[in-house]
């Protein structure tokens, strides 16, 4: 309550004054008989009620006080739903406006008069696709071309004036700048509209922002431009064709699982007459391993004409990889001595090599005495295995997508159907036991194709009738 009366009381700005602090707080307003227009006053500043004192009785009093505490609570609910309302109107409002402004496709309307465009409508998703409103169409009847970028405009122009003689045209696709997002490229999609006579009298339109996509077609374009060139670039490095040895069929090949393989195959004319024949595996495959590969051909390339003990050169290549990469590579080198049927091999942590005999039985294996290439600084030696060949052994390296390859069920096709596969077809030549391999392989993996690099070499030793006929034959060549 606020005594109107009171000695240091200012009349209805007193209860304004108490208002302005409490507005949350409901004033019943007290005076003596003054003017009536005081306890109008009162209410206007604040007041919920006025209340003379010459008859003030106490239960008007209760009753007063009881009905402004009402008053007042009422409007404070009021004014809370009126700013809920408000919040509401305006979160809509944000909503609708990021919806327009997601918006990437919108149509739009051609009239024609005699062949030519009199009125051009654009619904208001033409803000979201391009940036600019209806309204600014409308004001600027050539915005949709200065829009166009310069190198697209002739095109765009050539399909209009197609529209505009009346023909059908396919959708086109070119760039615009946005108003506020640079450039974008939209598909322009066009309905002919004809009257009852077939006269031309407009066409509709259906304009998609497709930059995402274009955007992803022009990576997907760029990357396999770059993995084609990687694979042309590997396959440069692979051997055009096995060396020709006297008493043997040698064969190598490779079957990338994608452009670029991880694998890596190699026949090297060594400094003392022999040949080195390399086998490798780095860790995965596609492009990366394929990049780890060839810097290992070249390492391995360069080692073996500056030195002739087999494990001092991987060493070096182990500290060359330690260096240079973060790849594991595991490795087969081999050393054939033609003329003394002698094959020396170092294995770095790769699949066994096997050695089979003329009926197919495992003669011997070449198993690995070290760590992968590039695991470890300073690895220990790896051991020499010295082999003598005889007529009818067969020599097969390979790398672990073949024996790990998995069928749809998940089982690995494993080094028992391999060597099944190998006797099977060893009466075959090098390359023909070779493609056996990589038919089984992918005949195992089907529906799905293989899912790592496929790579062996094989060696035939061959008979001494076979040999010396080939020998004859080279001479009379």
């Amino acid at each position: 309550m606020v005594d109107l009366d009171l000695p240091d009381s200012a009349g209805p700005e007193t209860v304004a004054q108490v208002h302005s602090r409490n507005p949350q707080v409901p004033i019943v307003a007290l005076s003596d008989n003054g003017p009536p227009e005081l306890g109008l006053e009162a209410v206007k500043a604040g007041a919920e009620d006025h209340l003379s004192k010459n008859h003030l009785e106490p239960g008007a009093l209760v009753r007063a006080i009881r009905c402004a505490i009402e008053r007042a609570g009422h409007r404070r609910a009021d004014q809370e739903n009126l700013a809920s309302i408000e919040r509401t109107l305006w979160e809509s409002e944000q909503r609708y406006r990021e919806l327009l402004a997601a918006v990437t496709t919108y149509s739009y309307s051609v009239t024609l008069l005699n062949g030519v465009p009199t009125a051009t409508s654009h619904t208001v998703g033409c803000a979201g696709a391009t940036g600019y409103a209806p309204e600014e169409y409308a004001a600027d009847p050539d915005l949709w071309f200065r829009m166009i970028h310069p190198d697209d405009r002739e095109r765009v122009l050539e399909y209009v004036d197609r529209i505009l003689r009346g023909e059908s045209a396919q959708p086109i696709e070119h760039r615009i700048f946005h108003k506020n997002s640079g450039l974008r490229w939209i598909r322009n999609t066009s309905v002919l509209r004809r009257d009852e006579a077939g006269l031309l009298v407009g066409y509709d339109g259906l304009v998609e922002d497709v930059t995402e996509r274009r955007e992803a077609e022009e990576a997907l374009r760029v990357r396999e431009a770059q993995l084609l060139a990687a694979e042309l670039i590997q396959a440069r490095l692979w051997p055009e064709a096995p060396p020709d040895l006297p008493g043997f069929d040698v064969a190598g090949a490779s079957y990338p699982a994608e452009f670029a393989a991880g694998d890596y195959f190699d026949y090297i004319d060594l400094p003392d007459g022999s040949t080195g024949l390399v086998i490798g595996d780095v860790m995965g495959h596609g492009v990366g391993p394929a990049i780890v590969m060839a810097l290992t051909y070249a390492h391995l390339r360069s080692l073996t004409q500056v030195y002739a003990e087999m494990d001092a050169i991987l060493n070096r290549l182990n500290e060359y990889l330690v260096n240079e990469t973060d790849h594991f590579v595991t490795l087969l080198y081999g050393r054939l001595i033609p003329g003394t049927r002698t094959f020396t091999a170092v294995n770095a942590g790769h699949p066994p090599g096997y050695v089979l005999n003329s009926f197919g039985h495992i003669k011997d294996r070449i198993t690995a005495s070290t760590l992968p290439l590039g695991a470890l600084s300073n690895a220990p030696a790896p051991a020499c295995k010295h082999i003598l060949l005889e007529p009818g052994d067969l020599v097969l390296l390979y790398t672990d997508g073949i024996t790990e390859a998995r069928s749809p069920a998940g089982a690995l096709f494993g080094k028992e159907k391999m060597l099944e596969v190998v006797r099977a077809t060893r009466h075959g030549s090098a390359a023909e036991v070779i493609r056996a391999i990589y038919d089984a392989v992918r005949d195992f993996c089907l529906p799905e194709k293989p899912l790592d690099d496929v790579t062996a070499i094989v060696i035939k030793v061959l008979p001494e009738a076979d040999a010396f006929n080939l020998v004859v034959d080279d001479f009379q060549t």
